[in-house]
Formats: structure tokens, sequence, C-alpha cells
């Protein structure tokens, strides 16, 4: 029977307090401030592969064992450029009546790197016996980061501005932060920037690479609370 009491008491007393912290949240403000900047992209990525069709799997594998172990070498010469070999795959292949005909074997050997002339010397000899299956710019971890920094605090400045105005506008003594959410790292994407994509050529002279821009953004986006 006690029981029968006590759960309408408790109801009313939630339902209460719903209503008192509703009610104390008055004088408020939702805004955002975003700081952005175009940044040279200095971070090189290039994809080579190479390519063997042989009736015997074997030798498949030797001869891009040799090709990925050349490459290496010839990388061992520049310092500045980061080398490593990527996806590997054989498989058999058929013909247009689904009649075996060998193995083709693939391999992929990937450059990194924030020097784009060596980069560059690097491709064009690796091109006599591979494939340049993409470049692609971005901006390094480092100057990224060393960049949200400085818009971290243009942004944080900006809204600090906007929310004494909005404190103006309410004739308010001062105000408080009820939320706050700082977005480091917005949208990174190459602009400009010279890209290859399936070309193969042997002995091709040094391309001049310009690796283009990329945006980088910081947004701060927050409640305040006015105080009279």
């Amino acid at each position: 029977m006690m029981l029968r009491y006590l759960l309408p008491a408790v109801l009313l007393l939630c339902s209460q307090s719903a209503w008192s912290d509703e009610a104390d949240h008055y004088n408020r403000a939702v805004f955002e401030s975003v700081a952005s900047r175009q940044v040279n992209n200095d971070l090189l990525v290039a994809r080579m592969s190479v390519e063997i069709n042989d009736k015997q799997p074997a030798r498949i594998a030797q001869q891009i064992t040799a090709t990925l172990n050349e490459a290496t070498r010839l990388a061992g010469s520049f310092s500045t450029v980061k080398v490593a070999t990527g996806y590997q795959r054989t498989e058999a292949v058929y013909d247009k009546n689904n009649l075996f005909t060998g193995y083709r074997g693939h391999a992929e050997f990937r450059l990194e790197s924030r020097d784009f002339e060596a980069s560059s010397k690097l491709i064009a000899l690796l091109q006599d016996k591979m494939q340049l299956a993409a470049i692609d710019f971005s901006v390094s971890p480092e100057t990224q980061k060393q960049i949200e920094s400085v818009l971290l605090a243009e942004a944080m400045d900006e809204f600090k501005k906007r929310a004494d105005a909005v404190r103006r506008m309410m004739n308010g003594q001062s105000y408080k932060y009820v939320m706050l959410n700082i977005n480091p790292g917005g949208r990174n994407f190459a602009q400009d920037g010279m890209l290859a994509r399936n070309f193969e050529a042997k002995a091709i002279p040094m391309q001049k690479l310009s690796g283009g821009q990329s945006e980088i953004r910081v947004q701060v986006a927050g409640t305040i609370e006015i105080v009279p």
C-alpha cells in the first residue's frame, strides 16, 4: 500500500527537477567560428607497379622479386625518399573462351617524400622497368599540426569576440561556456597538383612536380550563457 503513495511522489519530484533544469536554460546563444588557410602540399606519395605474364608462376615470382630488389637498390641512393613494397598478387589468366592461358603477377612499390626533386629523379629511373600508377600530394602531418595550432588560436579568438558581441547585445555583465566543441583538421584536399595516372614510358626525362595546395580548417562551435 505504501508503494502506491510513494510512486506518484517520486514522479512529481522528477518532473519538478526536470522543469527546474529546463527553466535554468535561458539567455543562451549557439554559434561557431572557422579559421582556414591554403597551404602548399609538401608530401608526395607515388605508387609504382610491375606486371609480369608467364605460364610458370615461379618465373613470375623471380622476375618480380628481381625488379623490386633493383628498385630498392636504386632508391638507396636517395636518402630523402622513403620506399616500401606494397600489394602483390599472382592470378590465373583465361581467354574469352574461358581457357587457361597462363599467370599474371602484379606488385606495387611505394615512394614517400617531401623532396619533390629527388622523387622525380627516382621515378624517372624506376620507370625503365616499372609503371607509374599514381602520384598524390598532401600536407605532411608535421606541417598540418603546426598550421592547426595557429588556426586554433585564430578560431578561438574569433569565437571569444563573437561571444563578447552577443553579451553586449543582450546587456549582460559576462558570459560562461556551456558547451565548446573544437574540430581541428578539417577537410584536407589537393588543389592544382600535378598528378600522374596510368602513365608508362621508358627512359623518360625527370618531371618537374608541383604539389598544389590544400585547405586546412579548424572549427570552434559552442554554446554560451549570458550572465545578467
